[in-house]
């Protein structure tokens, strides 16, 4: 399995442990060399400020 797998494999388990996202996000930083991110959803109709 490669490490793209591997990753897509962990983010459909992680899914319902939201305490895990933090875990993978360091995995998948480490492997694309760079920091880990949150993910963002915004809703297109919101306020911009």
């Amino acid at each position: 399995m490669t490490d793209c797998e591997t990753h897509i494999e962990s983010i459909y388990q992680v899914a319902t442990l939201p305490e895990q996202w933090p875990k993978i996000l360091r995995q998948i930083g480490g492997t694309i060399g760079i920091a880990p991110a949150a993910p963002i959803a915004r809703r297109s109709d919101s306020w911009n400020g």
